[in-house]
């Protein structure tokens, strides 16, 4: 398993924890106005983190093709 691989599995483990703790706090029977702050704060931070693991994943594409241009320029292709 590459580290990009063990990058990406972690990253969807912690999404997929977030939500599970979303949903326990739905389900314990939070008060109406206070669910509707709990919903925002856990959005936007999902909203935060899905940001943040776009663009660590664009970075490393765009690393990945700057590397392929670099090997492909280096064997005359």
């Amino acid at each position: 398993m590459t580290g990009n691989e063990m990058i990406l599995i972690a990253s969807l483990a912690s999404i997929m924890l977030s939500v599970t703790f979303f949903v326990i706090g739905f389900r314990v029977g939070i008060s109406g106005s206070v669910r509707k702050d709990v919903y925002a704060v856990v959005q936007e931070a999902l909203n935060k983190r899905l940001d943040s693991m776009e663009k660590m994943f664009s970075d490393r594409l765009q690393s990945l093709e700057s590397k392929l241009d670099q090997h492909m320029k280096a064997n005359g292709s």
